[in-house]
């Protein structure tokens, strides 16, 4: 939309005097904003694909084949996040290892959920989600297997 209404203004300084000084420097003000605009949209973007990305960087590969393979996941508010959360992981891990040789634990994720359930579980204005994904991948960070995926607040 506001590249089609430079091409409509370029088209009328095209009308008008090229080299009239009050016409270029509308034009390049209206590139300028649209530059600006560019930027903010890219940077917008990356934030929202950064939030929604499954991360795959602790997931234990190669896959086995002759093994049946499980990701463990955890959901909840995590206001706040706290040690018995990733015991919680630790220990369903430490089950399946004892009990059942036949699965493989490939990985682990801690899924915070939307602030909006917080708000009516609790009748508080939580975090903002990027603080409490930040304060989970914080207490996972040791972690070679458990990770974060914030892809229920995004």
């Amino acid at each position: 939309m506001e590249q089609e209404n430079i091409i409509k203004n370029m088209d009328c300084a095209v009308e008008e005097d090229k080299t009239d000084p009050k016409v270029i420097e509308k034009l390049e003000k209206q590139e300028e904003k649209m530059k600006k605009r560019e930027k903010i949209m890219a940077e917008l973007q990356a934030k929202h694909d950064k939030l929604t990305s499954t991360p795959f960087n602790k997931i234990k590969l190669p896959i086995d084949a002759d093994y049946k393979n499980i990701v463990l996941a955890l959901t909840g508010s995590f206001y706040p996040i706290h040690n018995n959360h990733i015991r919680m992981l630790t220990k369903a891990k430490e089950y399946f290892e004892k009990n059942f040789p036949e699965y493989t634990i490939v990985g682990g994720y801690i899924i915070p959920t939307h602030s909006s359930g917080l708000r009516k579980k609790m009748g508080v204005q939580p975090f903002d989600y990027q603080k409490r994904v930040t304060l989970c991948q914080l207490a996972t960070e040791d972690s070679d297997w458990i990770d974060v995926d914030p892809y229920l607040i995004a």
